[in-house]
């Protein structure tokens, strides 16, 4: 059987642009933008950035790009990319394959470690792309130590992350470490070792048995914000 564009339902008639109309959904109007990090030059469609950023959004206005991108040429071609600075390749890849291929799929987050998703968080936070920031910040809540919890939540002005971090750290019986010390500050060191004081001092009044664990006392007390002192 001969296959024709017509056995196909395709005509081969060409089209009068006069008398057809676009569709106001389905008719894309979607360009392509190059951009370049550091030695590599990506070619993206400007919706898939345009999407989840607002940053990137603005950049591509009509009222803004005039302005931001010189003769209207930077982005067009390889010999003209939009370079994009204080960012890795790897971690713009990285952000990419969320965005395009992962589509912010939160199963993600059960392969990529700490050492992805951080630097993911902050550019994220850079680039106002928010679904993104939430799906690392999701991430990284069960993987990094409490410490790290402490100071994304207060980089990022996410109590609920900073509790958890307090919590940890105040609810077991290691003391606080150098490193842990280094990476909060002074004031939370201090303050969590207020906490801990207080746990302390609770567990010797109401058990002098050795072998009740610290952790039990720990875990009656009710974390409210007022008990960790928690101030973003």
């Amino acid at each position: 059987m001969e296959t024709s564009l017509q056995t196909l339902g395709i005509s081969d008639n060409a089209d009068d642009a006069a008398t057809s109309i676009q569709d106001p959904t389905y008719y894309s109007l979607d360009e392509f933008v190059v951009l370049k990090v550091e030695m590599i030059r990506y070619r993206i469609l400007k919706s898939v950035l345009t999407a989840q950023s607002k940053f990137f959004k603005d950049l591509f206005s009509p009222q803004l790009s005039s302005v931001l991108i010189k003769d209207n040429k930077e982005g067009s071609s390889n010999a003209f990319p939009i370079v994009l600075e204080q960012v890795s390749c790897t971690v713009f890849s990285d952000l990419l394959n969320l965005i395009i291929t992962g589509s912010l799929n939160p199963t993600v987050a059960t392969t990529w470690k700490s050492e992805k998703w951080i630097p993911i968080l902050y550019l994220a936070d850079r680039w106002q792309m928010p679904a993104l920031k939430q799906l690392a910040l999701d991430s990284l809540r069960s993987q990094v130590s409490p410490h790290i919890k402490i100071k994304l939540g207060k980089d990022f002005k996410d109590e609920s992350l900073i509790r958890s971090g307090l919590i940890d750290i105040c609810s077991r019986e290691a003391p606080i470490t150098e490193t842990e010390a280094t990476e909060i500050g002074i004031k939370l060191t201090l303050e969590c070792t207020a906490i801990r004081e207080k746990l302390w001092k609770k567990f010797l009044e109401e058990y002098s048995m050795p072998q009740v664990a610290y952790a039990e006392i720990a875990g009656r007390i009710v974390f409210t914000n007022e008990y960790l002192g928690i101030s973003i």
